[in-house]
């Protein structure tokens, strides 16, 4: 069946995950029930690099097919329900990084513009395209209520659309320098601010995290990363996460950041993976139950205390010298 070649890669990329690491409890760190056992594979696959992450309710699982498409799994019995796809002919693998369910409707998008199709059948509601330009793949759409938002780059730009219509809503320049290009991150909600990440293509590069103001678009605070000693750059590849109060961001050197989401003030900072010895490291954060996980180049994922920073636990998929990449969770039940 040609749909099921659309999926495997996504699919078998989290199943390469749970075998390396194992399934972990979230507060605890220790192995979890199940782990190292992989339930089933859909078909062989294709699907874009950037795409790592999938959107997944109690029955279905939406993931992206390729660059132009995604599809829907039924987790029963593993049937492909439908596919989707964009307006665009040319895929450059650079779709969206990730899909999201908002307001009963499934949101993807390819490199330029995003799409809202039902969750039962893959039929079109709306499409979206940046009012200012700028593309949007270097980051995974965000829902909160009934408003979705979007980083983008070339130039730096946050959007926020409402989900229901596709209508913009707003759209906050974040690029500082004049003249230079940049892209920001997946953001992050939490207590009516959207949290950002931004990376400038300066040279060295140069970036910040912001808080934006959520019903408004207005900047309300910056935070611009500080190169340590003998780093080069001082800005951020990854996505961003905010909950209780805090935003938590990496900059590039693998420093987290712990930040109060209304002022912008640093609440704590954690120090970049041990052993570790390239001169930038890329770690995505995610907070589960009052924890940080945070990824890494290094293979070692870490868990923090979201109020002080201060670590939890460590696991490591390969030893702190090896590049491998960690992409995002999907947590339930511990």
């Amino acid at each position: 069946m040609p749909y099921r070649r659309g999926l495997a890669t996504v699919l078998r990329t989290a199943a390469i995950g749970l075998a390396a690491l194992g399934c972990r409890d979230v507060v605890g760190g220790g192995p979890a029930a199940g782990a190292n056992r992989i339930a089933w594979v859909v078909g062989e696959i294709r699907s874009p690099t950037r795409a790592g992450s999938m959107a997944v309710d109690s029955q279905t699982v939406y993931a992206f097919r390729n660059g132009l498409s995604i599809s829907a799994v039924r987790l029963s019995d593993h049937t492909v329900l439908w596919t989707a796809l964009a307006d665009e002919t040319f895929d450059n693998g650079a779709s969206l990084r990730g899909v999201a369910r908002c307001q009963d409707q499934i949101v993807f998008g390819s490199y330029l513009a995003v799409y809202a199709v039902a969750p039962e059948t893959g039929r079109r509601r709306w499409k979206w395209g940046p009012s200012l330009g700028g593309a949007v793949g270097f980051g995974a759409p965000v829902c909160d209520a009934e408003t979705l938002y979007f980083g983008a780059g070339f130039p730096a730009l946050l959007y926020a659309v409402d989900a229901a219509t596709g209508r913009e809503k707003w759209v906050a320049r974040l690029g500082r320098i004049p003249g230079v290009d940049g892209f920001v991150t997946t953001p992050s909600v939490s207590d009516g601010v959207v949290v950002v990440c931004t990376r400038e293509f300066t040279v060295p590069a140069r970036g910040m995290i912001a808080g934006v103001d959520a019903a408004t678009g207005q900047v309300k605070w910056e935070y611009t990363w500080t190169p340590p000693p003998s780093r080069p750059d001082a800005s951020c590849a990854v996505n961003v996460a905010a909950r209780n109060g805090i935003a938590v961001g990496s900059a590039d050197d693998g420093r987290i950041f712990g930040l109060d989401v209304q002022s912008g003030a640093v609440r704590w900072t954690a120090p970049e993976v041990a052993g570790f010895g390239t001169p930038r490291d890329e770690r995505p954060v995610w907070i589960v139950d009052g924890v940080v996980m945070a990824g890494s180049l290094s293979g070692v994922v870490t868990g923090l205390d979201l109020a002080t920073g201060r670590e939890l636990w460590k696991a490591a998929a390969t030893t702190p010298r090896t590049l491998t990449t960690i992409i995002g969770p999907i947590v339930g039940d511990r």
